[in-house]
């Protein structure tokens, strides 16, 4: 039986190659660094399934090490004024990512191949919603200035909030470089937000 297959959208699943995780099964560990350590062999593990494109791949198992090693998530949801989680609501979180994350890496039914693939349409399927979100998160954070891309604390999306709110209503020429780099600072603002809100709205830790 074929356990995968391969389109221009790169190598996808046909089944789960990760058995399931259960908060159930985490908490029969005998520590939180266990536990960390278990997720995190199971998000490495869909490395390959991520993307075709190797710098993509690189760029995932990056961003997997800062999550679990450097990122504070409550700092994340103190900048914008939420509660911070407890241990049993970070775990929680992290196990619906898993899923999120293999979700990405399955096949949708329609993309299994009936036929031999002969011609450019024949590989031209729709791609899961999760994919589409993973790609986007990697595409950003490449894209991201390391003042922001390496502030922990978040001081930036703070900074950036009281630039939005004093912008100005007219560009001079003179200004115009140095309005259009706040231009881009806003827009890693609103990226930063609209992902907290997917989070937040599925109980999710991206």
């Amino acid at each position: 039986m074929i356990d995968h297959i391969f389109n221009r959208n790169g190598l996808f699943v046909l089944k789960a190659i990760n058995k399931p995780v259960t908060y159930q099964y985490l908490q029969q560990l005998p520590s939180d660094k266990s536990k960390y350590l278990c997720l995190y062999k199971r998000f490495y593990r869909l490395r390959n399934y991520i993307s075709n494109d190797t710098r993509e791949i690189n760029r995932y198992v990056d961003t997997l090490r800062w999550k679990f090693t450097r990122e504070d998530f409550n700092k994340r949801l103190a900048m914008i004024d939420q509660s911070p989680l407890n241990n049993d609501d970070m775990f929680e979180r992290f196990i619906n990512t898993l899923s999120f994350v293999n979700n990405a890496t399955v096949a949708l039914p329609e993309n299994i191949p009936e036929k031999p693939i002969n011609f450019i349409q024949d590989v031209k399927k729709p791609q899961r919603m999760e994919r589409s979100i993973i790609k986007t998160i990697l595409d950003m954070q490449l894209s991201k200035p390391d003042d922001i891309k390496y502030d922990t604390s978040y001081k930036w999306f703070k900074e950036t909030e009281e630039l939005y709110e004093n912008f100005p209503e007219e560009i001079s020429k003179k200004n115009f470089k140095s309005t259009l780099s706040k231009i881009g600072i806003i827009g890693f603002h609103n990226y930063e937000l609209n992902l907290m809100m997917l989070n937040n709205s599925y109980n999710l830790m991206l």
